[in-house]
């Protein structure tokens, strides 16, 4: 299915490009300016490596029961190790990429979503979802991924006189098992089929909730919970294949 949905959207490639970071935030160079795309949902992936990283990118400029604006996917050839399967006629009920207080994102006005290609086989993407929460002055999700797994950089700042303790959520496969360790700054998450390290600029906590049947969830819940009230916050999520 997903090989079906990436074959027309590779032409994308060959037109987006811009100077950024990759997933390692080294920075690339690139030779042919941004575009800035009205977008849905879509999946891209390198077309050289087919068993390499894809993603989903979600832009559509409302809420619905399965999707949010905003929200990645990801997986390594066949396998999804974030997010939904790539379908929207597969997905599952989603969970709210971002809660304020327990509050979920409002329907936007809109959202832009600017895509580009980095050389060296890298690829990125950024949405502007500051619209989603009248609290925000700015949120921005920058999405690269390449041949070395996918990175994802949530950067938000409040308006003036306003907080509110920031909880990102991410889908993971239902099945485990799930190890947590903390490593200097940052958390690291492992299954037998992906890494999740995760850093912020902020005291944040980590948690993960497996499906039972008294939660009924599908997936296994990897929530990023802010400790205090920053009024700015970078959280980065970065995705490697085991």
């Amino acid at each position: 299915m997903i090989a079906r949905l990436l074959k027309p959207l590779l032409p994308l490639f060959a037109c987006l490009a811009i100077v950024g970071c990759g997933p390692d935030g080294a920075e690339e160079t690139a030779s042919a300016p941004v575009k800035d795309l009205a977008i849905e949902y879509i999946v891209l992936s390198n077309a050289d490596n087919p068993d390499g990283a894809w993603v989903g990118l979600d832009g559509r400029s409302w809420v619905t029961p399965l999707r949010y604006p905003g929200r990645v996917d990801a997986g390594f050839g066949p396998v999804t190790v974030l997010g939904l399967p790539a379908t929207a006629e597969d997905a599952q009920t989603a969970i709210c990429p971002l809660l304020l207080n327990s509050d979920p994102m409002q329907t936007p006005v809109g959202v832009l979503a600017r895509m580009r290609t980095l050389v060296k086989g890298n690829s990125s993407a950024v949405f502007d979802l500051a619209e989603t929460f009248p609290q925000l002055s700015t949120w921005s999700r920058d999405v690269f991924w390449g041949e070395r797994g996918v990175r994802i950089v949530d950067t938000l700042s409040f308006r003036m006189g306003q907080r509110a303790q920031s909880t990102f959520n991410w889908e993971l496969p239902a099945e485990g098992p799930y190890a947590v360790s903390e490593e200097e700054n940052r958390t690291l998450v492992e299954s037998p089929t992906a890494a999740y390290i995760i850093q912020a600029d902020e005291p944040i906590k980590v948690t993960l909730t497996e499906p039972t049947a008294e939660n009924g969830l599908e997936y296994t819940l990897l929530a990023i919970k802010t400790v205090g009230l920053p009024p700015e916050l970078k959280v980065i999520l970065r995705v490697i294949a085991r």
